[in-house]
């Protein structure tokens, strides 16, 4: 798990799996960029599993960034698990990182 700044956005970039551990690490480094400010773009393209913990660590930076939370390269089964949780309706989800990065560009959401 790694961030980095990119085109204005926060780019959290998700490996392996995402359960309790990883959750509270996501958070911690969550909160420890957060005075940067800028949209989240969380990059699931190495993404293995999901947990009901690491949906909590996703809605708990969804409510803490008033710029909106941007899911790219969202593997199927973490999509079921979305949608299983009727959560994917929270998200912007986009196929690609360039494309969630081009929504700042253009200005929109």
């Amino acid at each position: 798990m790694q961030v980095l700044r990119e085109k204005g956005c926060r780019v959290f970039i998700l490996d392996g799996r995402l359960s309790a551990e990883d959750a509270h690490k996501l958070k911690k480094l969550f909160e420890e960029t957060r005075s940067q400010g800028g949209p989240v773009v969380v990059d699931m393209s190495n993404l293995e599993y999901i947990d009901s913990s690491g949906l909590g660590a996703l809605v708990y930076i969804l409510r803490n960034s008033p710029q909106g939370v941007r899911l790219c390269c969202v593997p199927s089964k973490v999509l079921d698990v979305l949608e299983l949780a009727k959560l994917e309706r929270f998200f912007s989800i986009y196929l690609s990182r360039e494309e969630a990065l081009g929504v700042s560009e253009r200005g929109g959401r």
